[in-house]
């Protein structure tokens, strides 16, 4: 599958005992938050127009150009470098914008715009017409399923229905390689709408080693599912949803709700004409009234709920609150929370990372990143590790796109572990030098060849994907670490007087009826 990950072995006798035990324990714990739609998910659609429509809305938001003078807007023109999702920096001073900016830039109407944004009717020079063809063509190639996983069984299973892929390989190899390593992790897939229903087949599939395509990836890892002791159960088991209003945000537990049936929910009262001047809603009502479900109320005991989801490195969704953004004006201080975790005197820090499509280089738009203390984060420091914007034509072309992105982010945090694998690795390899045999060292790949300078093997992990992969196999071959003991945060804790609470390294979660 292209770009699909693999962990191969290196082709040396590993004797018992020469290989020390390397694992990214020693790293902060991490959780991982997913958008679905247009980020993990590229299209569950059926119709491979409106597949080819979503590539070529991706294309035009990788293509970056600068204005000219041509009338009230300005002539688009590309600037030749290599397409992707962030601007490039070589144009100091100059304004750049990707031609879906561009499109809205200089066509009013939205309906006319949309068109312009998915035709490239405003691109006039052959030369970027040509790229952008080029990489739709090979976009559609990468999301075809190999003709022997078509409408099999196994397919079926997994949700694969149609001829294409669903979820991205990204997600996949990034999964793969964080429990390759042995790094603590959780996830949440978060959306406003109902995308995670069209996820939750193909994961749990992944995670039980049922996925015709990227079970291999947890070959000498085992199944995700709770059958392997010492590896957690990772697949999706809850679907939270996440209301808020004026008195904060509330998590309620294993519900998927948009509040009453109908022309009641809360999604409709946000669309209403003329706009509500007060939340009306009454959502917290509902819960206790109707729904008589477990909650997380506050921003403190929110983020205690996604300590501890992490560190039982579980994996859950939550249908975030689209009404409530809509109605404050789809700012990012009403979007999808992301609860921050620092470090403090009694416990460490959980560091996260928010993939999504929709947030912005100048904008958040719609993550809310938030201290427990209920202090927005400034959109700069949040850029720094705590968000990332996501294009799926770029993640569809790179299938270690999310692994660079979290390198990228968390920087030696993410480093640390991958390096000390590779570093193992080099010391293994220089063993085989030392003793004369080369031979099985210049097979592997051509950054295995002593340096003529130092007679040492060279390279830096993420200087080349083969070193990753590289050191991925070796880390396969070496003992399994040990995980954290985790907070099993469930419905079979102790409960007295309608309060559940579950203690995780001193640290409680008050959960109310």
């Amino acid at each position: 599958m292209g770009n699909s990950f693999v962990c191969p072995r290196p082709k040396v006798a590993v004797q018992s005992g020469k290989l020390s035990q390397c694992s990214a324990s020693g790293l902060d714990p991490l959780l991982l938050h997913f958008d679905v739609n247009k980020t993990v998910l590229f299209s569950d659609a059926a119709n491979l127009k409106t597949i080819e429509d979503g590539i070529r809305e991706g294309i035009s938001e990788m293509f970056w150009g600068t204005l000219e003078e041509d009338g009230n807007v300005g002539k688009w023109v590309w600037t030749k470098t290599q397409p992707a999702c962030d601007p490039p920096n070589q144009f100091t001073g100059r304004k750049l914008l990707n031609y879906a900016q561009y499109c809205k830039l200089a066509v009013k109407n939205k309906t006319l715009s949309k068109a312009a944004i998915k035709s490239w009717e405003l691109v006039d020079d052959d030369e970027t017409q040509v790229k952008m063809r080029q990489l739709l063509k090979s976009s559609l190639t990468r999301l075809q399923l190999p003709s022997e996983v078509l409408h099999t069984e196994a397919a079926e299973a997994a949700g694969l229905k149609g001829t294409t892929l669903v979820m991205l390989p990204a997600l996949f190899t990034l999964v793969a390689l964080l429990q390759c390593v042995g790094r603590e992790f959780g996830v949440l897939f978060r959306s406003f709408g109902e995308d995670h229903k069209k996820i939750e087949k193909e994961w749990n599939a992944f995670c039980e080693m049922k996925h015709p395509i990227f079970s291999h990836l947890l070959e000498g890892i085992g199944p995700l599912d709770g059958t392997v002791p010492g590896l957690p159960d990772r697949r999706i088991m809850q679907i939270h949803t996440m209301y808020r209003d004026a008195s904060g945000p509330l998590l309620i537990l294993d519900s998927f709700t948009n509040g009453p049936a109908g022309l009641q929910s809360w999604d409709m009262w946000a669309k209403q004409k003329p706009k509500a001047k007060e939340d009306s809603r009454g959502g917290r009502n509902f819960v206790r009234a109707e729904l008589q479900a477990d909650c997380v109320d506050g921003m403190k005991n929110i983020a205690a709920w996604m300590r501890s989801h992490t560190l039982a490195q579980r994996t859950a969704a939550i249908k975030d609150d689209w009404a409530w953004w809509f109605w404050n004006g789809q700012r990012a201080d009403a979007g999808k929370l992301l609860a921050v975790m620092r470090p403090n005197q009694s416990q460490g820090g959980i560091k996260q990372l928010f993939f999504d499509d929709n947030v912005e280089h100048d904008d958040a738009r719609i993550v809310d990143c938030r201290t427990e203390t209920d202090d927005v984060v400034p959109l700069k420091e949040a850029q720094k590790e705590l968000l990332v914007k996501v294009n799926p034509v770029d993640v569809l072309n790179d299938g270690d796109l999310f692994l660079k992105m979290l390198q990228r982010s968390h920087g030696e945090h993410c480093n640390q572990g991958y390096g000390l694998a590779f570093q193992q690795f080099c010391e293994y390899m220089q063993q085989e030098v030392h003793h004369g045999d080369v031979s099985g060292v210049m097979s592997h790949q051509c950054w295995c060849v002593p340096d003529s300078r130092s007679g040492r093997l060279a390279g830096d992990i993420f200087d080349d994907p083969n070193l990753l992969i590289w050191a991925v196999g070796y880390a396969q071959l070496m003992p399994r670490g040990h995980f954290s003991e985790a907070c099993q945060l469930g419905n079979d804790g102790p409960r007295a007087n309608g309060i559940l609470t579950s203690v995780t390294r001193a640290e409680s979660t008050t959960i109310t009826k």
